[in-house]
């Protein structure tokens, strides 16, 4: 269960190669590792299509669940000659692709109980409201560590600001328009034709971005600026 010496654990001097310590060789018997994979293969097969976890689980655990249900369905094999072979590519695989997501820091320290800076849902929803915590979330990448600090919530709070403007200011324009509708027709001029293709613009960019590896936070940008660039133009 070595692997080649880098930046990590302690390593040591091998007859064969230089390696890092194999600590987590017990991973391998390990029960939750053994559970996990034998769960996942009585439920779903010889093949997932998404595994995931923390980012802390990459190494040993997600690789020991590897060798374990690739061990046992054979995956070792090649698909085109079905015996080991030098067709490495053709190799089947038990997961094919995995989402590894970042830690949750509190004040730019990792959220632990041994620091006791554990934070549960309910206390959170003390100091921020059920949308101020989606935007929050929101705001963050998936796979990076999120940091829960009182500077991201003022910034959030900045960002909510801006966005419940925004549709304030929609709602009155929207209610000018049915006022007028009794005394003139109403006819796109060239100021709704530029907000409608802005809007048409940015909800591709957010589809784009949210289709991109799941990010959320390059979409919640878009949104959050043409709030933004909306406001200011129109008051």
């Amino acid at each position: 269960m070595g692997k080649p010496v880098g930046q990590g654990p302690p390593w040591l001097a091998h007859r064969v190669q230089v390696s890092r310590s194999p600590k987590h060789f017990a991973c391998s018997l390990c029960f939750l590792c053994r559970w996990r994979s034998v769960m996942a293969s009585e439920l779903l097969g010889s093949t997932l299509d998404v595994h995931g976890g923390g980012v802390d689980l990459k190494f040993p655990h997600h690789d020991n669940e590897m060798a374990q249900a690739e061990a046992y369905w054979d995956h070792h094999q090649c698909v085109l000659c079905a015996r080991p072979c030098a067709h490495l590519i053709m190799r089947s695989r038990w997961v094919h692709y995995f989402l590894h997501t970042g830690h949750l820091h509190i004040e730019g320290r990792k959220m632990s109980k041994s620091l006791k800076n554990f934070l549960t849902i309910r206390e959170v929803l003390e100091q921020v409201t059920p949308r101020q915590l989606r935007l929050l979330f929101l705001m963050q990448s998936w796979r990076d560590p999120m940091n829960y600090s009182q500077g991201t919530l003022t910034e959030m709070l900045a960002k909510e600001k801006t966005i419940r403007e925004f549709m304030l200011m929609v709602k009155t324009r929207l209610r000018d328009d049915l006022a007028s509708q009794h005394t003139a027709v109403q006819r796109w001029n060239s100021d709704d034709e530029e907000v409608h293709k802005a809007i048409l613009e940015t909800e591709k960019k957010v589809r784009d971005r949210a289709l991109a590896a799941a990010s959320t936070h390059p979409a919640f940008r878009f949104t959050w600026l043409y709030a933004r660039t909306s406001t200011l133009r129109w008051c």
